[in-house]
């Protein structure tokens, strides 16, 4: 239960704060909203910020994606180094009428919790991973992310930059693989997780490093005849 709870905040943070509108515009469940209601953080033109309640079909949906350095592990970059991160918004839904809700002058704001978005990509990969290969089946690098006892997140997780976005895929809500990597320890294989939050939208691709497998990559090669990433799960 505690676990959940830590989950639960950083989720929100997300799920509500910035995908909140594209997701009530996709119809997508949530016993926390009115489907009819949304809460939209509005600065009329005088500096201040409000919460004004309109029906989420006359406002234009935008998600707030960081666009994030490549990972440290990649790049060799220190842990305690300030990480650079640029924040791109993309437009998901128009409002259905045509004509903007607002008053004239007036703009919408978007909230994006960085340290909450680090979290939960490391939940997305830390958690398909478990799925795939099975609890204690590899050394995990996230947990302290998830859970919020690290800073360290820099390290374990990146993206491609904006000239390399992947391309748009209709239909799905998530898009995730993992691939199994030679790093520089000739003794351990690397798992990475490869995420698109939203791809029917041209979103970024975040990678994650989820953890290490204590068999060498070329082990794995030959274990599983030259693709260890069709390997269902690590026997140790």
């Amino acid at each position: 239960m505690a676990c959940q709870k830590i989950t639960q905040s950083f989720e929100s943070d997300c799920l509500i704060d910035n995908f909140g509108l594209t997701r009530q515009r996709k119809g997508l469940r949530d016993r926390r909203r009115n489907s009819n209601q949304y809460k939209q953080t509005v600065d009329l033109g005088d500096g201040i910020e409000r919460k004004l309640t309109f029906d989420p079909k006359d406002l234009t949906a935008v998600i707030m994606m960081p666009l994030l350095e490549p990972a440290g592990f990649l790049t060799g970059r220190s842990q305690n180094s300030l990480l650079d991160v640029e924040l791109r918004g993309i437009v998901t839904h128009t409002p259905q009428s045509g004509v903007n809700p607002l008053p004239v002058g007036a703009r919408a704001g978007y909230k994006v919790n960085l340290f909450a978005f680090y979290r939960m990509l490391a939940k997305i990969a830390h958690g398909f991973a478990v799925a795939r290969y099975g609890l204690g089946a590899f050394e995990p690098n996230l947990l302290g992310t998830i859970l919020g006892t690290s800073r360290a997140y820099g390290m374990w997780i990146g993206s491609t930059d904006e000239e390399t976005t992947a391309t748009p895929v209709p239909g799905k809500l998530t898009q995730i693989r993992l691939r199994e990597v030679a790093i520089d320890d000739e003794n351990k294989t690397a798992i990475i997780a490869w995420i698109r939050l939203f791809p029917e939208f041209k979103t970024p691709e975040y990678h994650v490093l989820v953890g290490t497998i204590d068999i060498p990559f070329e082990e794995r090669k030959r274990l599983f005849q030259g693709d260890p990433n069709q390997a269902p799960q690590v026997k140790k």
